[in-house]
């Protein structure tokens, strides 16, 4: 692993194909597993003001620099895609925005980080005969990642490691909720916020003696499947967007010698159009690619939704060989995927 090729090049020991949610973790936990990384990404680290600053990440999102503009079918039959309100025609689709920055759609989305329903790991697991996806398990690399931030429902009772919650405290994702506290800045919003509050409470049943709002990323709020007021969990730490971006960046501070970041192809930023005020951090290098052929991964579960949510996904029609079919993708374009 690492030996020169024939030509004298070095060899990576995986290369990995977009720096999203799936592929830029996946590259970060390789290198700083001491394996040597490629990892190919089309956008440059745009490095700006409302890339960092949450509150701004609809400008992020709009960045004609940072994103690629999909068009999707959410439905195969044409008569109900064409009534839905959000179809362009000229397009044949809905717009789908992905990042096309490093980080990729990490970068420009709403930072919004929810703990799903256990019924989702339930039926994962059922569907694939893996107890690898059971909700036991997926909690476990849940708190593996998580670094939970607060601040917790009850001050006076804050969640602690080991305890019910089940929040991670170590791992490489800040995540944290508005404080209530700054409500008490502005009286209009206070009156918002309680009037939320009166009416959870009336609507749930809610015990005058719980604390509102409920944390929805806590272990037993998902297992009662509760319901009710809730402050949603964002990927924001001091006060900064956190996601795949930073992952990976710690860890090629940590191991620089093994993992590298490069754009896939010489003409492939081309089709990213418009201007930015943002400053391009990565330099744009064109030479080859060597990597053991079995190790090649392509992780764009988010910069893929022709392939995820649209009838027009079928790689074959690109010329794409690929290993297997899988009846999941492509037929079920109208639901939570």
């Amino acid at each position: 692993m690492g030996s020169p090729d024939l030509n004298g090049q070095a060899t990576h020991d995986f290369i990995v194909v977009g720096s999203g949610a799936g592929g830029g973790p996946l590259a970060a936990n390789l290198t700083e597993a001491g394996f040597s990384v490629l990892l190919l990404e089309a956008g440059d680290e745009h490095i700006c003001p409302y890339y960092q600053v949450p509150i701004m990440q609809a400008r992020a999102s709009e960045d004609a620099d940072m994103r690629w503009d999909f068009f999707v079918w959410h439905y195969a039959d044409r008569d109900k895609r064409e009534r839905d309100p959000k179809y362009v025609e000229k397009e044949d689709g809905i717009l789908y925005p992905r990042g096309a920055t490093l980080g990729g759609s990490t970068a420009i989305s709403a930072m919004i980080t929810l703990y799903p329903s256990n019924s989702d790991w339930e039926y994962l697991a059922s569907l694939t005969g893996d107890d690898d996806w059971s909700p036991d398990a997926m909690r476990r690399r849940f708190e593996r990642l998580e670094s939970w931030r607060g601040p917790d429902p009850d001050p006076a009772h804050p969640t602690r490691p080991g305890d019910g919650s089940h929040h991670g405290y170590n791992g490489w994702l800040p995540i944290s909720r508005a404080n209530p506290k700054i409500a008490s800045r502005e009286p209009w919003f206070l009156e918002i916020i309680n009037a939320i509050d009166a009416e959870s409470r009336a609507t749930y049943h809610t015990p005058e003696d719980v604390v509102l709002p409920n944390d929805p990323n806590d272990s037993r709020f998902v297992e009662n499947r509760g319901e009710g007021m809730i402050l949603v969990p964002v990927a924001v730490g001091d006060g900064n967007r956190h996601g795949s971006r930073e992952r990976i960046l710690a860890a090629q501070r940590k191991r620089p010698d093994k993992l590298e970041i490069r754009p896939p192809l010489a003409g492939v930023r081309s089709a990213l159009r418009g201007r930015s005020r943002c400053r391009r951090g990565l330099p744009l290098r064109r030479t080859p690619l060597h990597g053991r052929p079995e190790c090649s991964r392509r992780t764009w579960p988010w910069l893929s939704p022709e392939g995820l949510c649209s009838a027009r996904g079928d790689p074959r029609r690109r010329g794409i060989q690929h290993a297997s079919d899988s009846d999941a993708v492509g037929h079920r374009p109208s639901g939570r995927a």
